[in-house]
């Protein structure tokens, strides 16, 4: 691996021509020729992306690489980045978000001075204006080394917060589920096993869009693409299940699988009841329960997606023989309430 380049960032790219332009402005830009590289990967885009890419390319030959290859969605274009990755670390930056650019530049100049496993930075969630929507940061402090152990505490992992050294990944030979939606759970999930030391960033790195017409949070989408959801979660843990972990890792990969667990059984039982064919999740369940009756147990525990309630609402559907509760009916009206409250 060339040590030079500090970080190789990973864009993903299918049909984004109205976002394009702006997330690789975020990274193209001179003065970090020598330090990062860029590997767009277009997915077959049937839209302008690959000439957009190629004109930034043009510009940008030292720092832009762009991969053109058959659509085999987000998975396959994370696999296609790391066989080519020369970075130390490296991170995703999807295509319709970008780079906070004062954020981005003091970033990698911090990691170019450390050695860790993996770095932590906040990030902003934004509308389509680039309105903040709401900042995530972590409770850690900036220069210290911190012990995988800290990451079992209480906080929210999004991909946006993180990046990985590079030969981490290659030494598990990690790559992630092709031809489904998704796999960003995945890049939270097996590469953190790699994980005995972390850092921090506090200042935000990242600005993730949020509110575009398809994209896979959209409700309507979730609904269309819910196997993808379940043939992730059975990816995690049949991976989780072939491996050996350390009692940190196994917290924190237990951790992961239950918090998908709960998107999914919320997604059935709450959000959407009665908008799926619910005999995808009694085969989900039936599934868990051969596989491992400890986590089968654990998500007994989950609570509905609402703080402060505490109900075990699937062992109560598990218990009721798979039949819809009135409680679990009233968790349901509750969230179509609040729902709506937001749209307001």
């Amino acid at each position: 691996m060339n040590n030079q380049l500090t970080l190789s960032v990973v864009i993903p790219t299918y049909n984004m021509e109205r976002f394009l332009n702006r997330c690789l402005s975020s990274v193209c830009i001179k003065k970090f020729i020598g330090q990062i590289e860029v590997i767009l990967v277009n997915d077959g885009s049937t839209d302008s992306s690959l000439a957009i890419a190629t004109s930034f390319n043009q510009s940008f030959p030292e720092l832009l690489r762009v991969i053109d290859k058959p659509n085999g969605n987000y998975g396959s274009c994370i696999n296609a980045a790391l066989d080519l990755a020369n970075g130390k670390y490296i991170k995703i930056l999807d295509a319709d978000d970008c780079f906070d650019p004062i954020g981005f530049e003091k970033f990698v100049d911090y990691i170019s001075k450390i050695d860790v496993d993996l770095i932590l930075s906040d990030f902003d969630m934004v509308d389509e204006k680039g309105k903040v929507i709401r900042h995530y940061k972590y409770p850690y402090k900036l220069h210290e080394t911190y012990p995988v152990t800290k990451l079992n505490e209480p906080i929210e992992m999004w991909m946006h917060a993180v990046a990985y050294r590079t030969d981490n990944l290659r030494e598990i030979q990690y790559s992630q589920t092709e031809g489904v939606s998704y796999t960003d759970q995945e890049w939270l999930f097996l590469p953190m096993s790699t994980v005995n030391t972390f850092s921090y960033f506090p200042k935000t790195v990242y600005r993730y869009t949020v509110g575009r017409s398809g994209q896979t949070i959209d409700p309507d989408v979730f609904i269309r693409k819910i196997d993808d959801e379940i043939t992730g979660f059975r990816v995690m843990l049949n991976e989780y299940l072939e491996g050996q972990w350390t009692n940190e890792h196994d917290r924190y990969l237990t951790g992961r699988l239950l918090t998908r667990a709960g998107t999914i059984y919320s997604a059935f039982l709450i959000y959407y009841l009665g908008g799926m064919n619910m005999e995808k999740l009694v085969s989900l369940d039936k599934f868990i329960s051969d596989k491992s009756q400890r986590l089968y147990y654990l998500t007994n525990n989950i609570n509905p997606p609402f703080k402060l309630l505490k109900y075990k609402y699937i062992h109560d559907w598990r218990k009721n023989g798979y039949r819809i509760s009135l409680m679990i009916r009233i968790l349901h009206y509750i969230k179509k309430i609040r729902r709506k409250i937001c749209r307001k």
